[in-house]
C-alpha cells in the first residue's frame, strides 16, 4: 500500500532575515524593470531587443551603478532576467498567434483565413 504524506513548513525569519529578503525582492524587481525600460526603449527606437545573455552582458555594469545590487546574490538577479525573456517569448506568441492569417491554395483558388476576426466581432 502507498502512502502520500506532506509536510507543510512556515518562516519565521528574523528582523535581519526579513530585511534581507525584502532587498533581495526589491532588487530582482529592480532589474526586471530596468530590462523592461531598456526593451522598451530598444524598440521604441526601432532596434532590435536585448535577450537574456544581452541582459545578463549589463548586469556587472549595473550593479557598478547602483550599489545595493552589490548584496544580492547573482543568481537572483539572473532569474529576473529569465523571467523577463519568458514573459516577452509568451507575450510575442500570444500576439502572433492573434494576428497571423492562415492561406490554403487549392487549385488555383486561394482562401484567406483569420484566426481572429478583426475588432473582436464574431464571423457571421
Amino acid at each position: 500500500m502507498l502512502r502520500l504524506q506532506a509536510f507543510k513548513f512556515a518562516l519565521q525569519p528574523n528582523g535581519e532575515r526579513l530585511r534581507n529578503l525584502r532587498q533581495f525582492a526589491g532588487s530582482c524587481r529592480f532589474v526586471y524593470n530596468k530590462g523592461l525600460a531598456l526593451n522598451i526603449e530598444r524598440y521604441e527606437k526601432k532596434e532590435k531587443r536585448l535577450g537574456y545573455a544581452g541582459l545578463c552582458a549589463l548586469l556587472p555594469n549595473w550593479k557598478r551603478e547602483h550599489e545595493f545590487l552589490s548584496d544580492v546574490p547573482a543568481q537572483a538577479l539572473q532569474q529576473a532576467l529569465q523571467n523577463l525573456e519568458r514573459a516577452y517569448t509568451k507575450f510575442a506568441a500570444k500576439s502572433w498567434s492573434r494576428n497571423r492569417k492562415v492561406k490554403i491554395q487549392m487549385d488555383g483558388w486561394a482562401l484567406s483565413v483569420r484566426t481572429k476576426p478583426p475588432g473582436g466581432g464574431r464571423y457571421a
